[in-house]
């Protein structure tokens, strides 16, 4: 995972995913952490994008909320790790910044490298058969 390539708004997003996942006494942090944590970002790109392309903003937190809520339980965890899916999804935002020429990950690769997971585009069927192509369409080339 290549978290020291961040920008500012994705380093928030982990850090807000890592404390989800803390208070909610789960042994690691998921991607629906992330997806969560960007989706409620203030002033954040993806709450903008998503709400753009159509996307029902509470609709996602609450679907987010309940595979979140039905996630195992461990207690006295002081330190949690990324799981390995969350690992694949930084990994990948790395290559899509990559292949932008991009030097950091920002949230718009990281909701890209989300978006190619398939089972996030449950949270988006209702904005498109193509939610990938809608939604990497409305972002900005560089952030």
């Amino acid at each position: 995972m290549r978290l020291d390539k961040l920008t500012i708004k994705a380093q928030e997003a982990v850090s807000q995913a890592q404390s989800k996942a803390m208070d909610s006494g789960h042994p690691e942090i998921s991607v629906e952490h992330l997806f969560l944590a960007l989706v409620e970002q203030q002033e954040g790109a993806i709450p903008a994008i998503l709400q753009k392309i159509g996307a029902n903003l509470d609709s996602i937190k609450h679907e987010l909320i309940a595979l979140i809520e039905r996630a195992p339980r461990v207690s006295g965890v002081s330190q949690i790790g990324a799981s390995h899916a969350l690992q694949e999804v930084i990994n990948d935002a790395w290559k899509i910044a990559q292949q932008m020429k991009d030097e950091y990950i920002s949230v718009e690769h990281i909701m890209s490298a989300l978006i190619e997971h398939a089972n996030y585009e449950i949270c988006l069927l209702y904005t498109s058969p193509s939610p990938r192509d809608r939604t990497r369409s409305r972002m900005p080339s560089s952030a």
